[in-house]
């Protein structure tokens, strides 16, 4: 069968600002007779009242101009096939709130978090791996939402002709995973669950794209993929899936935003997070166009996995006592593993001002 794989590509798209122009115009008299030259009060009146009129829209253009220039664009790290915000951007959700955005596209969180550490992003979509290893290396971050709940996005998928039908199946057997992602303590679980530890298989550390190539070329026997890069896969002969994360837990992916950008600009955040979510309702309504729409902006033919994943999680951005309970628990399987180097207190890092979003 067709490797229908996502192309991993790095997306950069800023919304266009529309300028207003004024269209003016000018007459000249040059009749032979005098009659032709002599102009009526009406007359006057009338060119008076549009050149004030010309004025003003000129004015208004000019104040239109001025205020749309003043607007900072926001730039907002993501992963290579996340819906929300491309269906926000493509759909105009940005533009209705008045807020220009440009999208970021990385492979993996860790990947997101360092181009956040130097500066270049102002809100970052993550797993909660690659955010509790930037507060522990000392960021400034808070949660502001979330863009994808799920227990079923996230999974092991493995080589039919591997004979892997158990976690105690992968013993001896290479698998890949993305370090540094909020999956490589799943590995971690799934061996747990199986009575191995990592000592036990041959871990390699590749990203969704690469992993699940290397699965379906034979370079690895297992690998531990989210989506849609998991429902993906699978539609290659020879590959099934054998796990999710039903039996374990919740995976919580945040939204995330530094305490000085956030305090800077409150009212642009909530407008960003309310076409999110105005995104979330749109994409749970429209499956398919939001699946097409998703797979054309990241020049893939994947449409079908992205229909999955979309149809697997919970994409409302707004903050819930239950997500927050499964971020903080995520964070304890980080800390169990030593993933993270130095435990934070998480909950001192969730605002919970943003949960109130209007569209």
């Amino acid at each position: 069968m067709k490797n229908k794989f996502l192309k991993n590509v790095i997306a950069t798209m800023s919304i266009l600002v529309l300028a207003t122009g004024v269209l003016t115009g000018c007459g000249d008299g040059n009749g032979a007779s005098d009659s032709a030259s002599v102009e009526t009060e009406e007359s006057v009146s009338s060119e008076t009242a549009d050149t004030e009129a010309s004025d003003t829209e000129a004015s208004d253009a000019d104040q239109e101009n001025v205020d749309t220039a003043d607007v900072e664009t926001v730039k907002l790290g993501i992963l290579a096939g996340h819906v929300l915000p491309v269906v926000a951007l493509e759909n105009g959700y940005f533009d209705e709130q008045g807020v220009k955005v440009e999208l970021v596209s990385f492979d993996t969180g860790a990947a997101e978090i360092e181009a956040y550490t130097s500066g270049e992003l102002d809100i970052v979509q993550c797993g909660d791996l690659p955010l509790l290893n930037g507060l522990s290396n000392g960021l400034d971050l808070q949660v502001i939402g979330t863009y994808n709940v799920s227990d079923e996005i996230n999974g092991l998928v493995v080589r039919e002709d591997a004979g892997i039908s158990s976690y105690a199946d992968l013993k001896g057997k290479t698998v890949s995973v993305p370090f540094g992602t909020n999956i490589q303590p799943l590995l971690y679980e799934y061996l747990e669950a199986g009575g191995l530890t990592e000592a036990d298989v041959e871990i390699v550390n590749l990203n969704n794209a690469d992993g699940a190539n290397a699965l379906i070329t034979g370079d690895v026997s297992a690998a531990v993929l989210w989506d849609p890069y998991l429902s993906g896969v699978v539609e290659n002969d020879g590959i099934v899936q054998i796990a999710d994360t039903k039996d374990i837990r919740k995976f919580v992916c945040p939204i995330s935003s530094s305490t000085e950008y956030i305090n800077a600009h409150a009212d642009t955040v909530r407008k960003v997070l309310t076409a999110l979510n105005k995104a979330s309702n749109w994409s749970q309504e429209n499956v398919d166009e939001a699946a097409r729409i998703v797979s054309d902006y990241f020049d893939s033919d994947n449409e079908d996995a992205i229909k999955l994943s979309i149809n697997k999680a919970d994409s409302t951005v707004p903050l819930t006592q239950e997500k927050v309970d499964n971020l903080l628990l995520g964070a304890t399987v980080c800390y169990k593993y030593g993933i993270v180097e130095n435990e934070v207190n998480l909950e001192e890092h969730i605002n919970w001002d943003f949960t109130d979003l209007d569209e």
